[in-house]
């Protein structure tokens, strides 16, 4: 097992003590509370250190032993001892966040290295957070909410390409999260629990707010039901409709993205069921095919590539019946952007600032061309993962001056709240329909119109004034971001803290204190209350 300091956000402190896990060190320390720039609470500055990795600065609290022993050729008596053993570490619980502590797992291949009969820290490169990318994530959550907006009022006037398209974005998460998540465990899932801890960790990710998302769904469309007028295409059935009973079980086992039953309830839902799936398959590919990785991701790249164009009716615009296709397309591509990023991060990016505009352009231009409206899907889609792919690759060195743009607090916090805006912003869209459906039967007017859309007809509601649409879309999404930093705060965030220590109890196997168990007898952990 591993010594080492679990923090979380350079910009959050810990809040929980965890008992650290021993690595052949003969050593089990616990995990104290990090306050970056600062020190542990309760202790004075002189009893900490602040080692400086990467340009990354962390105070973290001393360790005290009774006659430990030499570690490394450390004065046994020194504290540098038990911090050198406990400084560098993997923030589990913020592993989809794209924030990892100090040193990246990818940088690190072992965190110690046994030399001359004591163990030395391993070269451990620089930090990677991705900030920029988190932004972008959050900055595409926003433009999928203003994609679906256009498809329920009649706004015309933001009704242009690039925004008829921008389904296209759902990719782009794939793409990200294949990246980040080979980031994070591409060298961590070599034992059974292990694997077990990492299913567990992503479950907590995506199912919690999912569930809390539909219940409140649920909840509203029954009361609606029994207590209202409704219009037709919120009426209830047994296992036909948008909010069937048979859709909500479905929904519910996140069984939504494998043509089962169309899209119902919280429609973008299915690519969180396909994204757990493809979580599973990621475990399987990593323990089956050892070190040809990148062989096996290219290999499902190309076969979901090829399902896609000779069975897919809307290539890239597939949502519940080739979506899990889709999600293994995009995820694998971001596994391989992964791997090409590891090879060139060590040079430095030449014209960044050019780079990332270029970037920028051309996967803009892309969506574009891409198709014409969510009907009108060309082959060309296809290349999404691809196109974001390259994007990914260029902000992921956060050199130019965009990279540098996309870390301001606001953007970082819409990337922060990027999962719950995806869930939140189409059960906030049904209830403003009803909203309005409401308005034009007590004004007794028809507020609800055909609207022919690059060929198609589509039933859509209009408020008669363009002013009027922009206000709404404005309201909607100023209401989707403050809701989704309510639910991040009150569901997502905790929930998933609950489910990774869960999943590190088990990799454990349920007894947390066999490290300690392990100790020296001289060699006693400073206790940390849990607060």
């Amino acid at each position: 097992m591993q010594a080492h300091v679990e923090i979380d956000r350079v910009d959050q402190p810990v809040r929980r003590p965890v008992i650290a896990e021993a690595d052949g060190l003969g050593l089990g320390i616990e995990r104290h509370r990090i306050t970056p720039g600062g020190t542990k609470s309760g202790h004075s500055a002189n009893e900490s250190c602040r080692p400086s990795v990467g340009g990354s600065e962390a105070r973290i609290a001393s360790h005290r032993f009774k006659r430990p022993p030499a570690v490394g050729g450390i004065a046994a008596s020194s504290p540098s001892c038990g911090r050198l053993c406990a400084t560098f570490g993997w923030n589990r619980e913020q592993d989809e966040s794209l924030y990892p502590a100090l040193i990246p797992p990818t940088s690190v291949e072992k965190y110690s290295t046994f030399r001359n009969g004591g163990y030395r820290m391993a070269d451990t490169g620089a930090p990677e957070r991705f900030e920029s990318l988190d932004s972008w994530r959050g900055i595409c959550a926003v433009m999928v909410a203003i994609y679906h907006f256009a498809f329920v009022m009649n706004a015309d006037s933001i009704r242009s390409a690039f925004i008829l398209n921008s389904y296209l974005f759902v990719d782009f998460f794939f793409v990200l999260s294949g990246f980040v998540v080979c980031h994070a465990y591409r060298d961590r899932l070599d034992a059974p629990r292990k694997v077990g801890g990492f299913i567990l960790r992503r479950f907590g990710r995506l199912w919690p707010l999912h569930a809390a998302i539909l219940f409140a769904m649920m909840v509203a469309i029954m009361a609606i039901n029994l207590f209202g007028p409704y219009p037709d295409q919120l009426a209830v059935h047994a296992n036909t409709g948008s909010y069937s009973l048979l859709a909500l079980v479905l929904n519910a086992l996140l069984l939504n993205s494998m043509s089962l039953y169309g899209s119902a309830w919280n429609g973008p839902a299915w690519s969180i069921g396909a994204e757990l799936y493809t979580y599973i398959l990621f475990a399987a590919v990593i323990v089956l095919s050892g070190r040809r990785l990148v062989a096996a991701s290219l290999l499902l790249v190309a076969g979901a590539s090829l399902a896609l164009l000779a069975l897919a009716p809307s290539y890239m615009n597939s949502t519940a019946d080739y979506g899990l296709v889709r999600c293994v397309a995009g995820f694998f591509t971001g596994v391989v952007a992964y791997h090409l990023h590891v090879r060139m991060r060590a040079r430095a990016l030449p014209f960044a600032t050019v780079a990332e505009v270029a970037a920028v352009a051309i996967a803009g231009l892309f969506v574009i061309v891409a198709g014409n409206g969510p009907d009108k899907v060309h082959a060309l889609s296809l290349l999404a993962p691809a196109v974001f792919g390259c994007a990914i690759l260029i902000f992921a060195r956060e050199g130019g001056a965009l990279s540098r743009a996309l870390r301001v607090r606001p953007l970082r916090a819409l990337g922060r709240w990027s999962y719950s805006i995806y869930m939140v912003h189409v059960p906030l869209l049904v209830l403003l329909a009803y909203g309005v459906w409401l308005y034009g039967e007590a004004a007794g007017i028809t507020v609800r119109r055909e609207v022919v859309v690059e060929g198609y007809v589509k039933h859509l509601y209009d408020l008669g004034h363009p002013m009027a649409t922009q206000a709404l879309l404005a309201g909607f999404l100023v209401v989707t971001v403050a809701l989704a930093a309510f639910t991040y705060a009150r569901i997502e965030d905790p929930w998933r803290g609950r489910l990774n220590r869960l999943a590190r109890r088990y990799e454990e196997g349920g007894r947390r204190s066999l490290a300690l168990g392990r100790l020296p007898a001289e060699a006693v952990p400073i206790p940390v209350r849990d607060r």
